[in-house]
């Protein structure tokens, strides 16, 4: 894979382009990741709620019979082994795209389900790969994109703040992400797989945000958080404008379930599969640096 952003500066880049941001400390990765169990920690309290409330969520939305598949693929995974298990092809029909519980919550696990066509989400167990029958994707190259207009000024930051970003994005979720995911998430951060983008107000608020994983020229959006819906789109204007700039070709909207979002278009998995595995050898890994000025200019009213 090529790399971007070869040169880079984590601690003065944020200073040169906001006025509102300050630098971000350089600390030493044992002082990263102690800073990292303190915001992610949970007790045994949080993990029983959490997970009642996983249950609960999936009781509303899932009949029994689909608890019934569900549990019958995991026996299935325990005999045919995971890695079978994990083909897209192999995805339940109910629950749309189940495909298995994961063991391993690591970087490289991880990256394993998303090279191939799959997505991760978290509940009940800590992790689970999923591949839906459909994919909801936004071309970053459609002609109606490229004209849209943005109504309000702002500024989009990339890749800072990434723990605050993903601490948002989770609270926002019906049902959190387990602490084992939150870390992995860090951990293809820190590898210049994951990113960030997050939407700041003149008075320097964050107001929106999201996260992704990038994988063959696509970024896979697992998680968002914003007040309002002009808020989103802008955010998200801003971030495909960003993915174009750097030569991505979409931007997968599946795992945050963004169906009634402006320039979604539904693909089948298969043909979703065959995007991200035709192109790992062009996909990019490096920290995102944001412009010097990246800022959204209200259109005359």
């Amino acid at each position: 894979m090529k790399t971007s952003n070869q040169i880079w500066s984590p601690s003065a880049i944020p200073s040169m382009f906001s006025e509102h941001i300050e630098p971000e400390p350089h600390l030493p990765p044992a002082h990263v990741e102690v800073s990292r169990a303190r915001q992610f920690q949970e007790n045994s309290l949080q993990k029983f709620v959490r997970m009642a409330r996983a249950i609960w969520h999936s009781g509303e939305n899932l009949p029994f019979s689909t608890t019934l598949h569900v549990l019958d693929a995991v026996l299935r995974d325990k005999t045919v082994g995971a890695r079978e298990a994990l083909d897209p092809r192999h995805a339940l029909a109910e629950p749309d795209g189940f495909c298995a519980l994961l063991n391993d919550v690591s970087a490289v696990s991880l990256m394993d389900v998303y090279e191939r066509g799959s997505f991760v989400d978290s509940g009940v167990a800590s992790a689970s790969c999923w591949a839906p029958a459909q994919r909801l994707v936004i071309d970053v190259n459609n002609p109606r994109l490229l004209k849209a207009g943005q109504n309000s000024r702002w500024q989009c930051d990339l890749d800072s703040d990434f723990e605050g970003v993903l601490t948002a994005c989770n609270s926002a979720r019906n049902v959190s992400n387990s602490p084992k995911l939150l870390h992995a998430y860090c951990s293809m951060f820190d590898t210049g797989i994951a990113h960030c983008a997050s939407l700041r107000d003149a008075q320097g608020n964050q107001v929106a945000g999201l996260f992704g994983v990038a994988v063959g020229r696509v970024l896979v959006v697992q998680g968002e958080f914003y007040a309002d819906e002009s808020q989103r789109s802008t955010l998200y204007l801003a971030l495909l404008s960003q993915l174009r700039h750097r030569g991505y070709l979409f931007a997968d909207l599946t795992p945050v379930r963004a169906a009634d979002f402006e320039f979604v278009e539904a693909i089948s998995r298969e043909n979703f599969s065959a995007l991200v595995t035709g192109n790992l050898a062009q996909g990019c890994v490096g920290r995102w640096i944001s412009p010097a000025v990246q800022q959204i200019f209200a259109s005359a009213a």
